[in-house]
């Protein structure tokens, strides 16, 4: 079924770590990545050691699979898929939307892009990979490291930090927490009525510890990435930053240096 008795064990032992992290199941793909041949497939199909879920997704266990397993089955046959079907913004988030629900890890996404080398979005999500796993959880976020903080030169911020602030358990998008700034984003949706109140509410209660919050939209971010970096710069400068901002390219409206 394998090619020799020690690529067999080799093999085996690798898909079997695969599948145990995976909550028992895997896809085509990696097993064939970890060195298994379609025979040796076909023969643990066949045998009823193996169940097919989906096309090109398998279980190493017969019978009803738990709820977790099925989700986590249904992903590994859907995460790049749906990725694949829209815009660039469509597919970053998809991708961090899974990792961050901890429906998968950014390791196994890499792992599936390597043997989906004609995936539309392939070299995008190779690249976004290091951000997902720094925090970054939507496009909108996406598009601020890339646009706005690492081209013109600021610090890195924590993403998705929990902590106390009025009492309550707050997170917070992009916290530059040695300098107390904090940049909120918002996305397209879910910021009208009561999401409105919170966001105000989060925001008071940020300012009222001694932070410093600003909050950006997609227009901000699409349209104007270069003021923001200055608007952010002059806060971080007042708070102590003492590093400096760049210009991203020739036409960058961003006093380089303040």
């Amino acid at each position: 079924m394998l090619t020799s008795r020690a690529t067999a064990t080799d093999a085996q032992t690798r898909v079997e770590a695969l599948a145990y992290a995976q909550l028992g199941v895997l896809t085509r793909a990696q097993c064939l990545g970890l060195g298994m041949t379609p025979d040796a497939i076909r023969w643990l199909l066949r045998s009823d050691r193996w169940q097919r879920v989906h096309h090109g997704v398998y279980a190493r266990q017969m019978g009803s699979l738990n709820w977790t397993a099925r989700v986590s089955a249904a992903l590994l046959d859907t995460v790049l898929d749906m990725a694949e079907r829209g815009d660039a913004d469509n597919a970053i988030a998809w991708l961090s939307k899974a990792c961050q629900r901890h429906r998968t890890t950014t390791a196994q996404v890499a792992e599936a892009l390597d043997r989906r080398a004609r995936h539309r979005w392939r070299g995008l999500l190779v690249d976004a990979l290091s951000d997902v796993a720094g925090g970054v959880e939507s496009a909108l976020e996406y598009r601020y490291v890339r646009r706005v903080e690492r081209p013109h030169g600021l610090p890195r911020a924590r993403r998705q930090r929990v902590a106390v602030i009025g009492g309550r358990g707050r997170r917070t998008d992009n916290d530059y927490e040695p300098f107390g700034v904090v940049v909120e984003l918002d996305g397209r949706l879910g910021h009208e009525g009561e999401a409105v109140f919170r966001d105000r509410t989060r925001d008071n209660d940020t300012t009222i510890s001694g932070k410093a919050t600003l909050r950006f939209g997609w227009a901000d971010i699409d349209a104007h990435a270069c003021e923001v970096a200055q608007d952010v710069g002059l806060v971080l400068w007042s708070r102590g930053w003492r590093g400096k901002l760049r210009r991203c390219g020739v036409d960058c409206r961003v006093r380089a240096g303040s």
